[in-house]
């Protein structure tokens, strides 16, 4: 469930951010929207788990088992 509501506030607030440049507003959101879907197909939250789970075994591995 956390994936699309991180998803919805990464997407609102991107054309926030680019209101500085209002002429390049959708093409920056398009290319942005592209480096996502070529980066992260699993999601922000996917890429998340599993950098948070490699970080907890490299953790466990030089401060052993709890």
């Amino acid at each position: 469930m956390a994936g699309p509501i991180v998803g919805t506030m990464v997407l609102m607030a991107v054309p926030e951010v680019l209101q500085v440049l209002p002429y390049l507003k959708t093409l920056i959101n398009g290319i942005i929207l592209m480096l996502f879907i070529l980066f992260l197909p699993n999601g922000i939250i996917g890429w998340f788990n599993a950098n948070l789970g490699r970080l907890l075994k490299t953790r466990r591995a030089v401060h052993g088992p709890a």
